[in-house]
């Protein structure tokens, strides 16, 4: 499989998955569960580092299959979070977007960078029309990424997410391709 590599800044890198990041990808979870636990569904079920194995090997089928990339975010050559796309639906040529980061790295405008530079990598080489981002309604820092990366709210997914034991309403954020070419003619992305 070929890697997707980019680099952010002298620091930050955005790299596919490999299996020899399930070790690492796993200790992180471990030292966030917490952290993790109140946004995303999906904490709970990941609880041997198998689990992490499992979920890059379904990543890198996505990115083979061409539906999207999942990428590492990678702090000082240590991975620190995750983001990436849930598979690309071709009959609507939309993406979701996803991501999670290391509560120590919360805050420091990292989220907005390596979402900002895969939206660009969706527009650009995924040839999407439609990027989506969905949000817990409080996840307050969330819902700021999508402010700042100019995504128009369009409305309530009422229970669209079961989790710690209870559905909860989630934000539909998205963002168009000619949107997103009228920010970047202005450099507003």
């Amino acid at each position: 499989m070929e890697s997707v590599i980019h680099s952010l800044d002298e620091q930050i890198m955005l790299r596919t998955l490999q299996k020899g990041d399930a070790d690492d990808l796993f200790l992180l979870i471990e030292r966030n569960r917490s952290h993790l636990r109140e946004w995303l569904p999906w904490i709970d079920g990941n609880t041997r580092v198998e689990h992490s194995i499992q979920f890059i090997e379904a990543t890198q089928i996505q990115v083979n299959a061409g539906l999207g990339p999942v990428c590492g975010i990678f702090i000082d050559g240590n991975i620190q979070g995750v983001c990436g796309f849930h598979p690309y639906d071709s009959l609507s040529h939309s993406i979701t977007l996803g991501y999670w980061l290391a509560k120590e790295y919360c805050g420091k405008n990292i989220t907005t960078l390596c979402a900002k530079t895969l939206i660009h990598f969706a527009f650009e080489s995924l040839r999407v029309n439609k990027v989506y981002l969905n949000v817990g309604v409080g996840n307050w820092a969330s819902r700021k990424v999508a402010t700042k990366l100019n995504m128009v709210n369009e409305g309530l997914i009422r229970e669209g997410e079961f989790l710690n034991g209870r559905y909860h309403d989630l934000v539909s954020y998205s963002l168009l391709k000619r949107e997103w070419l009228s920010l970047e003619k202005t450099k507003l992305f």
